[in-house]
């Protein structure tokens, strides 16, 4: 087949469309591959740093003789971080085997075009090989009959030598984006590897902490009164903390009413409850490090069988000296000492409010208007070394859980 600057043309814009739409195509595969990735590690690490911390705070306990349901608790914990790390490494390992496919197919592809491009270049050759030399070409040009065939030779010949260039470029390009891709699978399966031992090595962790587990409820449940004394001690301190918020939204209620307002919250209060409202999911810690070892609603007792344990809000362990802080603007309605409870903080929201107890060293009164993240008081450490707070939302009459308004 001769060939003519139009076959030129067709061809290279032809080349340079695939070329575009290859590399937008692999460009939009690399950001959502990326974003993805990313959002597991990050989360990945997140769930690796709470599970070091609960593993930390586990062994400070565990130098006490006596097995506890903190203990447990911990235990428990650690099961359900080491699962979703799992979890996570799991889904990372199908994404990437999904890259591996992926740099395979275009390795492929890029073979092909590499390939193509020097199928194209020897037929170059083999079509035009005595036009690109000079002195045929000069002779060439001279034998032509006319200005004007000597014109379009000229042009053919540029066409030529500039198609040449272009083929030797274009092959240079996909050699190095083939070495790249080379580069990128080789480091991919190292990844995999990785993320295979480390996988291998929590499930192997899993299973030391399941079996470590299953001991520690075979131990607690020698302990039964002993449970059902704590889950009554539990209960009633839940049910004064319960009546006391109560009461105090009726006694707001009534002294509304008496004023002849239709609501009791001020335009402050309800400026307070709508920015609450807007940072759901993103309240700070009510300490600056802790992991939920108790959660929010109703579930069955970690050791005794057919008994279901309701919870207000959630527990956190934290470590000892702990301060415990305001998650969000608002004013202290009251602080309550219960026995075997120390004290409670209660602070309003607007509408909302949100419940701390278990402190000591309480800093704040009634009346106090604190800020985001402003000490309230510090965490009661028992006998055992447990350092643990409960923290609770309720929105009016009603709770909420608390990890759904807390950041993650």
């Amino acid at each position: 087949m001769r060939l003519t600057a139009d076959t030129v043309k067709f061809h290279s814009k032809y080349r340079v469309i695939i070329f575009f739409a290859l590399f937008i195509a692999f460009l939009f595969r690399g950001v959502v591959y990326g974003q993805a990735v990313n959002d597991l590690n990050s989360k990945k690490q997140d769930n690796i740093r709470q599970l070091n911390y609960s593993k930390t705070l586990l062994e400070k306990t565990s130098s006490s003789k006596t097995n506890t349901l903190n203990q447990l608790n911990l235990i428990q914990r650690n099961i359900e971080l080491r699962s979703e790390i799992i979890q996570d490494i799991s889904d990372e390992l199908g994404f990437l085997k999904n890259d591996i496919a992926a740099n395979n197919i275009e390795i492929k592809n890029i073979e092909e075009k590499i390939a193509s491009i020097k199928n194209d270049y020897a037929g170059l050759i083999r079509s035009a090989s005595r036009n690109l030399d000079n002195d045929y070409a000069l002779m060439y040009l001279f034998s032509s009959q006319d200005f004007n065939q000597a014109y379009q030779r000229i042009r053919y010949l540029k066409f030529i030598a500039r198609y040449r260039m272009q083929l030797v470029e274009n092959l240079k390009e996909q050699e190095d984006q083939l070495n790249r891709t080379n580069l990128e699978l080789a480091k991919n399966k190292a990844k995999n590897e990785k993320l295979l031992l480390d996988k291998k090595r929590e499930l192997s962790a899993l299973d030391q902490d399941r079996k470590q587990n299953l001991n520690m409820v075979k131990v607690l449940q020698s302990k039964e009164k002993e449970l059902k004394k704590e889950i009554q001690k539990r209960e009633r301190i839940q049910d004064e903390i319960e009546r006391e918020i109560r009461r105090i939204i009726e006694e707001e209620a009534a002294k509304a009413k008496k004023a002849n307002k239709s609501v009791s919250l001020t335009p402050e209060e309800k400026l307070i409850s709508s920015d609450f409202t807007r940072n759901m999911g993103r309240l700070p810690w009510p300490s600056e490090k802790g992991v939920v070892t108790g959660k929010y609603g109703e579930h069955s007792h970690p050791v005794l069988k057919g008994i279901v344990i309701k919870s207000n809000g959630i527990d956190i362990n934290t470590v000892e000296g702990a301060a415990v802080r305001s998650v969000f603007d608002g004013e202290v309605t009251k602080v309550i000492a219960i026995l075997g409870a120390n004290y409670t903080v209660i602070i309003k929201h607007g509408e909302f409010r949100t419940v701390y107890q278990n402190l000591v060293d309480v800093r704040v009164k009634a009346g106090d208007k604190v800020k985001t993240k402003d000490v309230l008081g510090t965490v009661f450490t028992d006998q055992d070394g447990v350092s643990k707070f409960h923290f609770e939302v309720w929105k009016d009459k009603l709770t909420q859980n608390p990890e759904s308004w807390l950041s993650h």
